[in-house]
């Protein structure tokens, strides 16, 4: 009841999210039982994506594995199959194709049980086992008796309305054999129900090898388990429910449910469900599933109360719904793992998510059905060719990289690989060596201290340049849908979706797609995402491109040195001057992010040189590409203004020449939304300066050089309106309590205070400050404000219920617009 309790305050929830979803719930249960079309179909479809997400992936081809069908560990099976009533042509036709694509080594008896139909069948002796239940029980209990009889090891169950395949039944008993506690089942294919033409089932988005609840028209699972598990209920009538109820045992029960692609099994499914009356009553069978469904609802209902309970979901809300800030986000991300641990132990191959370690026979089976979808009509598709730029690198990471890009795609889409040493001050031998042994007609090796990307561009011969960092691991069937758009329109730019590599171990842990801008001091950031896959800014480290299109647009402006400002660039050229960028969810590259202790050296310069000629880039992308707007740029980083630029001609003449759009344009038409987050006049802030204590009047709030840690107390600047940036705090026109990059927020339900990356959500980073009380209130709500005040040690701070009498929660600002002040909660909600 208290973790009920916890997650009911959340108002969001109480007013909104629950109570809709358990009404939904309850109008579908009741809402036309009897009619089954559609019911069983999604269910067979639940759950994660071979990355964690639902991807574009078609159903594997039969030919990805050859199983051993003369196998000892591959035993025999106890073929099923039950009617009532049936067609006998649909009935014949599915026994010819058990008996003739049947290996007869493969199965011991083929029992045929016939549920009382009103009519003989049969009018001489078959060859297969065959009974009659004299009176109808229907297809569980039918079921539940043939079950009694078998002889094998394994069990196949099989409707009456099929047509199996060749090969169908080897890689379903082998997949039971490997581990015992797996019930498999084949894909699907359809029947026509006029015809009886056999066609493949449809493509489907999110398609993977393990499922939440199984379909029972076809399926195999070990005789000895199956009596473990109780077989089938033996109070379910007719026919509803099965699938749910055995689904819930297999998982429950320590199982699994794997679809096994290299099985293939034609079904006959009737658009009239009258026929399902030869079953039994199908008020009976709808109050069955009814119950099981609920059933699912309550189990659901708990999963959910349990998961945000340990989320800790901030109090605070912005209006209307409750903030979704970066850092609960990341929550969610880590929390999800551990959440599909203790609900599904083991996932199944191609199931495991995209954080676990993939190994490449699991990732060939993904490669192969997204080449199948990313197929490109023969003798038109684009040629790539990659190019790695190495910089001071350790060469096992260079070197698995190169490796990559071979194993991982067909030769056909991968011409070469430029392998571009940027003027490293030593090569590891071992990569050289590498390199001349394995690639040595593959690699070209070249050494070149700038614009290494170029260099690389020059000398590559394939129409699709795939521009790649050192410091990433590419994952099967990455590179054909990168190349798929830029076939469709030559002046398209793709990327992949990044994931992440784990600096302490070289994990693979998924990404979230993107939507990239950049803030007026010129720092990468990400917009809100969109329905749309178009980006406005890419990352930069990883895209393609086609060649000529790449030379039509300059390449990179050569006035660039070293790093920085290159993606803001390219990115500006390519969609003002007639592009496009679009991030392709099916390619998935995971790369390897420095940790912030690693130091690396681009020039034989000092740190402030460098840093004068990254600024150099930021001024000259101002100044060719931002048009106006430059000047808001100049005036958060003033010190650009005296940088020099360099010569413009040509950036300029390239622009006059391509016939460019306005930056603008490429605000209003990419991120309209941009300029309510980062407007280009802002409002007079309410109030700046340090933010000194009033229990301790020579202390201050102060942020630490951590982005995300917890702020201090220290001794205050003399100057208390401009003072050090470390005690730089402003109360923003967002109601945000900011210094430099950070802002101020409160974690775990009001009880920790620290500095993280603003976020712009509001939420547990808005604030206010009440010059009466001189408290600093985090919270928009009313009813869920906390003050902050000084820790009990001094030297940090808190939250706590606030308390005009506490000197602790009393705060004074450097500077304070009190006619601001007084209209701070002009047009805001607060209820």
């Amino acid at each position: 009841m208290d973790v009920l309790a916890t997650v009911l305050n959340y108002t969001w929830l109480k007013y909104a999210v629950l109570p809709l979803w358990i009404l939904l719930m309850i109008l579908l249960l009741h809402r036309d039982l009897s009619r089954w079309d559609g019911l069983m179909g999604p269910l067979s479809h639940l759950g994660l994506g071979e990355n964690g997400t639902a991807s574009y992936l078609s159903v594997p081809s039969s030919e990805l594995v050859a199983y051993d069908e003369d196998s000892d560990e591959m035993r025999p099976a106890s073929i099923i199959l039950i009617f009532r009533n049936e067609q006998l042509v649909v009935l014949l036709r599915t026994l010819h194709s058990l008996v003739d694509r049947t290996p007869k080594h493969l199965y011991a008896e083929l029992i045929l049980v016939d549920d009382h139909s009103d009519t003989d069948f049969w009018d001489e002796p078959l060859s297969v086992t065959f009974f009659d239940t004299y009176k109808p029980v229907g297809l569980i209990k039918a079921r539940i008796l043939a079950c009694n009889e078998a002889k094998a090891d394994n069990l196949v169950f099989v409707d009456a309305q099929v047509e199996v395949t060749k090969g169908w039944l080897s890689p379903l008993l082998s997949t039971i054999s490997e581990q015992s506690l797996t019930l498999a089942t084949p894909v699907l294919d359809k029947l026509d129900e006029q015809t009886l033409a056999y066609h493949r089932s449809i493509e489907r988005r999110g398609v993977y090898d393990w499922m939440a609840a199984v379909r029972t028209s076809v399926f195999a699972i070990r005789a000895l388990w199956f009596q473990d598990l109780s077989n089938f209920d033996k109070e379910l009538q007719g026919f509803g429910g099965a699938e749910l109820e055995l689904s819930f045992k297999v998982w429950r029960s320590g199982g699994r449910i794997v679809q096994v692609p290299c099985s293939r099994v034609g079904h006959l499914e009737p658009k009239d469900l009258s026929y399902l009356k030869r079953y039994g009553d199908l008020g009976k069978m709808g109050q069955q599933v009814s119950r099981l469904l609920l059933l699912l609802l309550l189990m659901a209902s708990g999963s959910i109360c349990y998961y945000l309970y340990t989320l800790k979901l901030e109090r605070q809300r912005d209006g209307n719904v409750s903030s979704t800030t970066s850092r609960l986000e990341r929550e969610i991300s880590d929390l999800q793992a551990v959440f599909e641990s203790e609900v599904i132990p083991e996932l199944g191959a191609l199931g495991r998510p995209a954080r676990g370690n993939w190994t490449n026979e699991e990732l060939e089976a993904i490669a192969n059905s997204q080449r199948e979808r990313a197929r490109v009509p023969a003798g038109k598709a684009p040629v790539g060719q990659c190019g790695d730029n190495v910089s001071q690198r350790g060469g096992q990471r260079a070197a698995a990289n190169a490796e990559q890009p071979e194993e991982s795609d067909a030769h056909s889409a991968a011409q070469g690989i430029i392998l571009v040493d940027d003027g490293s001050s030593q090569v590891d031998e071992k990569l050289n060596d590498f390199l001349q042994i394995k690639f040595l007609n593959m690699v070209k090796h070249h050494r070149i201290s700038t614009q290494a990307r170029v260099f690389g561009a020059n000398r590559a011969l394939a129409d699709v340049l795939v521009f790649l960092d050192a410091h990433v691991e590419v994952t099967h069937g990455w590179l054909e849908p990168l190349l798929a758009p830029i076939l469709k329109d030559n002046r398209t730019c793709t990327t992949p979706i990044i994931d992440t590599i784990d600096y302490e171990n070289f994990a693979y842990r998924r990404g979230k797609p993107s939507r990239g801008f950049f803030n007026w001091q010129f720092d990468y950031i990400q917009l809100p995402l969109l329905k749309e896959e178009a980006n406005p800014i890419m990352n930069g480290g990883l895209f393609a491109i086609g060649r000529q299109w790449f030379a039509d647009l300059g390449g990179y402006d050569k006035g660039l040195k070293i790093w920085g400002g290159d993606q803001f660039e390219l990115s500006l050229k390519l969609w003002l001057c007639g592009g496009q960028i679009l991030e392709v969810p099916c390619s998935r590259i995971g790369h390897l992010y420095r940790s912030a202790n690693f130091q690396i050296r681009y020039t034989d310069k000092d740190k402030a040189s460098e840093r004068k000629l990254i600024q150099r880039n930021y001024r000259r992308v101002a100044e060719v590409w931002l048009d106006e707007f430059k000047d808001k740029v100049y005036a958060n980083m003033p010190h650009l203004t005296v940088i020099p630029t360099g010569n413009l001609a040509e950036q300029r003449e390239l622009r006059k020449r391509l016939h460019c759009k306005s930056f603008k344009w490429f605000l209003t038409n990419l991120a309209s939304d941009f300029l309510n987050l980062y407007p280009v006049i802002d409002p007079a802030e309410y109030a700046t300066g340090v933010l000194q204590s009033l229990s301790t009047t020579k202390l201050c709030l102060e942020r630490t050089e951590v982005a995300s840690a917890r702020p201090k107390l220290g001794f205050c600047s003399s100057d208390r309106v401009f003072p050090k940036l470390e005690q730089h705090w402003t109360l923003t026109n967002r109601r945000e309590l900011q210094s430099g990059l950070v802002c101020l927020e409160v974690r775990n339900q009001g009880e920790d205070v620290y500095t993280y990356h603003c976020h712009r959500q509001k939420g547990n980073q808005f604030w206010s400050f009440d010059p009466k009380t001189r408290q600093v209130i985090s919270g928009q709500m009313k009813d869920s404000r906390v003050c902050l005040e000084v820790q009990s040690d001094g030297k940090g701070v808190t939250t706590g219920d606030c308390d005009p009498k506490n000197t602790k929660q009393q705060w004074k600002f450097g500077y304070q617009n009190n006619h601001r002040l007084q209209h701070f909660w002009d047009n805001v909600k607060t209820h």
